[in-house]
């Protein structure tokens, strides 16, 4: 049937488009060129494993950013978050049989992504994500970041107040985030405290 080919030859396509934009994704999290590429060829090769190929490199990519960066590290860290619930909800899946289906979900992401950046901050403080195709903290996460920016390009620095941080002392991740959001904040103008 002329209809079916075409829906298969449709889904393919679209499968290519999300496959290329998921392995670009690495190329751009690598912590520099040949990283990006070796997580970029992970993906091409087994893409039931992209969500773990993308958390390696965000988390990576976050450490070459500690203390250099502070926006890097925090981003690297919200998308840390997503790729880990990412890859715990693949996991409970036959992945294996149906790779699409973790390269769409992480295209998906990424347009989201790229949507936040370009969003007025009335249409990111509208945005609830908490039950976004099983993302609870990351996309959440990175859409307070970005309405964050948003709102202090308007706010002036003696017009900030305070931030009260929560962390857990378990791992050193949560508390090098934590300082960092201290950090960031602190030079924004912010009184912070952990």
């Amino acid at each position: 049937d002329a209809d079916a080919d075409a829906d298969a030859d449709a889904d393919v396509d679209a499968v290519a488009l999300a496959l290329g934009k998921v392995s670009g994704w690495a190329r751009q999290l690598g912590i520099d060129d040949a990283a990006g590429e070796a997580a970029a060829a992970q993906i091409l090769a087994k893409p039931a494993s992209a969500a773990q190929v993308l958390l390696d490199a965000a988390a990576a990519a976050r450490t070459a950013s500690d203390g250099v960066d502070r926006e890097a590290q925090i981003v690297n860290h919200l998308l840390m978050m997503l790729f880990e619930e990412r890859r715990a909800h693949f996991q409970g899946l036959l992945v294996k049989a149906m790779p699409h289906v973790v390269v769409r979900t992480l295209a998906e992401d990424f347009d989201t992504i790229e949507g936040f950046k370009a969003m007025t901050e009335d249409h990111l403080s509208k945005m609830n994500l908490t039950n976004s195709r099983g993302s609870k903290y990351g996309l959440s996460g990175l859409v307070q970041y970005y309405l964050g920016l948003k709102s202090a390009s308007k706010v002036g620095r003696s017009d900030r107040g305070k931030a009260l941080i929560f962390t857990i002392s378990y791992g050193g991740g949560h508390q090098t985030a934590s300082s960092a959001v201290k950090e960031y904040l602190g030079d924004a103008g912010f009184s912070a405290e952990i």
